[in-house]
Parts: C-alpha cells; structure tokens; sequence
C-alpha cells in the first residue's frame, strides 16, 4: 500500500502519467507534491527528482519558462547535496533545451558549453549522460550557431561531428535521429541549398511517420511548403498548407494551425486574392489572442524575416500584378494586433513608457523570465531605467506579494556592505549591541514552521560589478546553498530570496578580465 504521505507516492504518480502521455494530470499532481514538499517524506534524491519530471512535463505543455526555473531548482539541489557530476550536467542539459525554446541563446550556449565540458571529461556511458544525450547536447549547440547565423560553427556540428547519426537506423535513437535531420534541413535552407534541405525534411516526415509523432510530421511540412513558396511554386504551397492546416486542426495544435493560415494566407497575396487572403487571416484570430506571447514574439520575427525574401523575390522578378500583391507581403496585421492585445491587457503597461518594437522585445524577456525564479542580471548604461525593470519584474513574479528591498554595492565599503547584506548577531564586533537582520534575510520573509523554506521576496542588488570578489564568493555561496550565516554566528538562517542584480557594465567583458567570477556570472 502506498503512503501518500511520502514524496515517493506523488513521484510514481507523475511517472504513470508521464508515460501515458497525461501530461495536465502529471502537472496536477507534480504541482500538488511542491505545495505539500515541507510536510512530505522525501530525501534530496527525491526531491531532485520531483523537480526534473516537472521539467519534462512544462517542456511537454510549451511552459519553456517554468521548465528552465524547475530544472534550475533541480541543479542547485545536485550542487548542495554533491550529486554526481553526470547529474549536474543532465539539469544543465534540460536548462539548454528550454533555454533554446524561448530564444535565450546565448545562455543555452553558456550551459551546453558545460554539457560538453561533462562529455569530454567522462564520455557518455554514465547514466543519465548516454550516447542520446550527447547527441541532443550536439543537436542543441547546432541550433544554437543557426539562430547567430553562425553557420562555420553550425556546419562543423553538423556535417562532422553528427554525420555519424544518420546511418544508424532511427530505432537506435528514436525523435532524437528525427531532431538531426530537421536541424540539417533548417541548415542547409539558410545556407539556400533548399533541394539538399528538401530531401532532409521529407526524412523526417518518413521517421515521424515510423515513430506515431504526426507534430513532428507537419513541422517539417510547413518548411516544404516554405521551400515551395522560395522557388515560386505558389499553387504547390498553397495545397500542401491548406492539408497541414487541416491536419493540425484535428491533432487540436492551435499553434499550427495559426502557422499554416498565417503561411496561407501570403500565397492568397501572391496569387493576387485579397479577399481570401483576409478571411484566412480572420478565421484564425480568435485562435492567436490565445497563443503565449513567447510564439507571437517569435513568430513575429520569422515572418517578417521570410517575407522580406519573398518581397524581393516576387517583386524584383514577377509581372506588375504580382507587384501589386505583394504589397501586403509584411508581417499580418493579425498577428501584430493579438501581440498588441497582450500588451494592453497588461496591468502595468504604464510602469514603462514606451511601445516601440525593441521596448516589445524587453517586455517580451520581462514575461519570460519574471514568473521565474531564476536570478537575472539587469545591464545598462547610467540613467536607462534598470531599477524600473527590476521593479516591473518583482510585480509580474509569483513574489509580488512579498518584500522588494534594494542596495547599491557600489556606494559603501566592503566590510559595511557585508554587514548590510548578510547581518550580524550581537557582540560580532565592536558596537555591535544587538542582533541585525541583513538585506538577503529580510527579503526571504518571515520564517516558515519548523525552519522549512517557503518563498520570499526579491532582493535587487544594484552595481554589482563593483563589488570584491571575495563578497561575490560569499554571495554565490548563498543562492546554491539557500541560506546566510550572519557576521559572528555559527548558525546559519535558510531563506528563500530572489536576486536580481544590475550593472551599467559588461559583466561577460568583466569576466573575460579576471574582474568578475565566472560561476557566478
């Protein structure tokens, strides 16, 4: 008989629902262990554990964001409790991938950077860190030198380091030989070999086939259609969308669905029918002000990228009636219109002036990362509104509710600074009288029973890179172990606290210099 008490219970429960394929009862019952973690049996194991399927499962539903600050989680548990080094690398890995997702490249490439790091050290023969993994590991630092248009770096991924994969038969290693190929058609389409990137994605329309992953098959469908689009063959991609629209319609993918319409709709452009054009774009609009803004931030930005080819394309070398209708070869209207919903349904729109397209883009980071616990670093020049920033971030956090301190490193001494941020406890010095809470415990909160953790508040520390190396050691002690050790005591305090730090210098060019520590960067 299970306990239902224990954290084992709730961990079975999640698995079978995994494997299902149930991933909202997974959630369920995933989110429901987390609220119960302070008063349920569990070992650091366990918990780790817990953290990780949750990943999987957010990954699973799109919530890129609550992935990547679950395996976050799951990565300090293995730092604090020493957990194997193949343990590490595996969060780190899971963090890349979700990372890739919402487009925050260059930190994907930071964690895959370790990933490799791992393999070059141990190989790939300890569990988790298998042979899978590190061709995910390589898929991954492949796509991200693609989205930096960095394609000596893709190309030697690619066409050296996995050529090996695509003789092994797809059993061997299941959606991960479907990822090479798509990943190689993406490649050889930006390098505009769109034959070579054809004969890719048809490959992966057969491996979907064989593996029962129909997404997987009208994913590499839209790029035909594209490819289509690209040599002018406008009737062919009209036909092929009009059948994935159709079919994501049945597999109920909404996001699919707008891609296909949205795609549709540019061929009713080209073929010079504005009226259909118009009720295509239409016939999805209820369906985009559902979408995350994540996919129409991102989607924005594919679009207007593709029509710019086709713009060129068809006006440069077509009849002026095809000129004619390529005046509305531009990002749709009701795309920008459900991002603009977005932006005005927004509570604070007016903390921040300002609603151009690159003010889009800070909001658009702002809502990825604020319901997240991760910490997050602010760089700016003096006077650009990083405080604003890190305000707006606490108020759209699961954190809103509680404590918003801030502190300027810069502007006191170390030993005062230390005082502030860490406290003290009475007769730790000289003067020191009484007991003093410092920054980091005073934003946690107050203590939950029986000394468990509970979430806190946010502590927004301003000019870090001014601050010793020896404090930024002290610091980076505190968020991987959750807890300070106040000057002169011999205990320490667990808290809960959020950072956000900012600076009005680079701090990677800091790092470079030997002026910044690398792990806490």
């Amino acid at each position: 008989m299970n306990n239902n008490n224990s954290l084992s219970y709730y961990l079975g429960e999640i698995e079978t629902a995994r494997q299902k394929g149930e991933n909202l009862i997974a959630k369920r019952r995933g989110e429901s262990a987390l609220q119960r973690l302070n008063v349920l049996a569990h070992s650091p194991r366990e918990e780790y554990t817990l953290y990780n399927q949750l990943g999987y499962v957010y990954s699973n539903l799109a919530e890129y964001s609550r992935a990547i600050d679950v395996s976050y989680k799951a990565y300090l548990i293995g730092l604090r409790h020493k957990f194997k080094p193949a343990d590490i690398a595996y969060t780190s890995l899971m963090m890349a991938s979700n990372l890739i997702m919402t487009k925050n490249i260059d930190q994907s490439l930071s964690q895959l950077e370790k990933v490799q790091e791992y393999f070059d050290t141990y190989g790939d023969e300890i569990s988790p860190m298998t042979k899978p993994r590190q061709m995910t590991t390589l898929v991954n630092l492949a796509y991200c030198y693609l989205y930096k248009r960095d394609m000596a770096q893709a190309g030697e991924i690619i066409e050296k380091k996995l050529a090996p994969y695509q003789a092994l038969p797809p059993a061997t290693y299941g959606l991960s030989n479907l990822d090479y190929h798509h990943l190689r058609g993406e490649y050889l389409m930006e390098k505009g070999e769109n034959q070579g990137a054809q004969g890719e994605f048809e490959s992966c329309i057969r491996i979907s086939d064989e593996e029962k992953f129909p997404i997987g098959k009208l994913e590499a469908r839209i790029h035909l259609a594209i490819i289509s689009l690209l040599h002018k063959r406008v009737a062919d991609a009209a036909k092929l969308l009009r059948t994935i629209y159709r079919d994501a319609r049945k597999l109920k993918s909404n996001s699919l669905m707008c891609e296909a319409a949205l795609l549709l709709s540019k061929c009713y452009s080209l073929k010079d029918e504005p009226d259909r054009s118009a009720a295509m774009e239409k016939q999805v609009k209820h369906l985009l002000n559902k979408l995350d803004t994540n996919w129409l931030y991102e989607k924005i930005g594919e679009f207007d990228h593709l029509y710019q080819q086709l713009q060129k394309l068809y006006s440069l070398r077509e009849s002026p009636k095809y000129v004619r209708g390529t005046r509305s070869l531009r990002v749709p209207e009701v795309l920008v219109d459900a991002m603009d919903k977005h932006y005005e349904a927004n509570p604070d729109k007016y903390a921040i002036v300002g609603n151009s397209l690159v003010m889009q883009e800070v909001y658009h980071v702002i809502d990825k990362i604020a319901p997240t616990d991760l910490p997050i670093l602010v760089q700016g020049q003096t006077g650009t509104g990083k405080e604003l920033i890190c305000r707006l971030i606490h108020r759209k956090s699961a954190r809103s509710e509680k404590p918003y301190l801030a502190i300027n490193c810069g502007a006191m001494p170390e030993n005062l600074l230390e005082n502030e941020l860490f406290g003290h406890i009475n007769g730790a010095y000289t003067g020191a009288m009484e007991d003093k809470k410092g920054y980091i415990e005073l934003a946690s909160g107050l203590p939950a029973p029986s000394g468990a953790r509970q979430a806190g508040g946010t502590l927004m520390l301003d000019d870090v890179s001014n601050m010793s190396v020896g404090m930024q050691q002290k610091l980076l002690r505190v968020l991987e172990e959750h807890q300070v050790w106040p000057l002169g005591s011999e205990k320490s305090v667990p808290v809960d606290t959020r950072f956000i730090f900012a600076s009005n210098q680079d701090i990677e060019e800091l790092v470079r210099k030997k002026l910044f520590r690398g792990d806490l960067y």
